[in-house]
Order: structure tokens, then C-alpha cells, then sequence
């Protein structure tokens, strides 16, 4: 995904992520802060992306790009082309939080965890909560870059890794 340019008003940028009712809202102060906008424009593009393929197809967004490997890590341009489809089928891009086929909670728009949450935090020292949205895009971000593409079976559902 090649980097956004940003030119409309603060307002259009956040306007689509205070949506009520499990769709995210921008803290206010990271609505009142520009520089934090623009320095996670890209987790936002993500999100808003995954939104609107939700918007459009529902939660099985058709996929038509290539297919990687199960624990293949993708160049960061790969992770931003990929996890908007993974998001738009775990959760429609929003904070949900669901009992998952192993018993265990699955949280936020990626659907992680508790325990690989604390487990990918300890190695790639991004902060916050799964149910947080800039950080739970980052550490979705981070995750794809380093071959964690599998545990999403939303990847194997929509062929983005080949079984």
C-alpha cells in the first residue's frame, strides 16, 4: 500500500472512526493532536480500509492478491496490503471481543489473545491493549512482518496463506 497523502481536514479524517457501537473512536488526544494523526496515518488507512470492505462484502471480503506461507514474513508494504481483509472478517474492523473455538477471549479488531498479546508486547515493545485501535493495527502490522500470519484463521479462510 503506497503512503497516503493527507490533505483533508482533521475532522475527515477521524469523522469515519466515531461511528457508535463497536466501531472506534479517536481519543481525544489524539484527536486533538495532529502530529499523532499523522504519525499513525497508516494504522487509520488500515482500519478505515478494513471498515469499508466490511461495509461492502460483509466478513469475507474476496482476496486476490498473492498468497504467502504459513510463517512467511511480509514486507511491510505486504502486512498494509493484507490486513485490512484479515480485519474485515475477524471483526468487521471493530472492538469485539468473543469467546474464540479454544475457550479463550479473542479481543479487538484483530481478535488477540490475552495471552499472545502480552507474549507479541514483550517482543515487539509496542504498548497499549488489543482493544485499543492504533495499537492493536500496529501489532497486527508487526505481527504479519515477522511470519505470524497464521494465527488469524481468517488467513486460511480467504487464502491469503496457502493451506
Amino acid at each position: 500500500m503506497k503512503p497516503r497523502v493527507w490533505i483533508p481536514t482533521l475532522l475527515a479524517v477521524i469523522a469515519p472512526f466515531c461511528v457508535p457501537a463497536a466501531s472506534y473512536s479517536v481519543s481525544p488526544a489524539l484527536a486533538s493532536n495532529s502530529s499523532e494523526i499523522e504519525a499513525h496515518a497508516s494504522e487509520i488507512a488500515v482500519l478505515q480500509d478494513a471498515q469499508d470492505l466490511f461495509a461492502k462484502y460483509g466478513p469475507r471480503p474476496p482476496y486476490s492478491g498473492p498468497a504467502f506461507l504459513k510463517n512467511e514474513p511480509l514486507s511491510g508494504d505486504q502486512a498494509e496490503m493484507v490486513l485490512p481483509y484479515i480485519l474485515a472478517c475477524e471483526s468487521g474492523g471493530r472492538d469485539v471481543s468473543e469467546l474464540d473455538s479454544n475457550h479463550k477471549m479473542s479481543r479487538g479488531p484483530a481478535q488477540f489473545q490475552d495471552a499472545t498479546w502480552a507474549e507479541r508486547q514483550s517482543e515487539s515493545g509496542i504498548e497499549g491493549t488489543p482493544t485499543e485501535a492504533i495499537p492493536a493495527v500496529a501489532m497486527s502490522l508487526w505481527s504479519l512482518e515477522h511470519g505470524y500470519i497464521a494465527q488469524w484463521s481468517c488467513a486460511s479462510i480467504l487464502r491469503i496463506i496457502s493451506v
